[in-house]
């Protein structure tokens, strides 16, 4: 899997978060939350970035929490989630 250098650092901020413990990504993960590589959840980095930071406000009823990262930190995290798909979830 190729990523570019903001998508390696939204590696590190999903692994800095935990994500895994809520999020399916392939065969890992808990299923509190979707499945991360379902491409069915994918929306544009704006709506994502919007959702990190007040979760229940983009999707009612959501249990995550506001994550508290920076813009560009938030970015890089969505360009990684954005770039994964059931294809590259093992080597992500």
């Amino acid at each position: 899997m190729q990523l570019s250098p903001e998508e390696m650092a939204g590696v590190a901020y999903f692994r800095e978060e935990n994500c895994i413990s809520c999020h399916v990504i392939g065969e890992k993960g808990t299923k509190v939350g979707p499945d991360l590589t379902a491409s069915s959840i994918h929306k544009d980095a704006k709506w994502m970035i919007q959702h990190f930071k007040r979760p229940a406000a983009m999707r009612p009823g959501s249990s995550m929490p506001p994550i508290q990262l920076s813009y560009a930190q938030l970015n890089s995290l969505a360009a990684f989630l954005l770039k994964l798909n059931m294809e590259n979830a093992t080597a992500a």
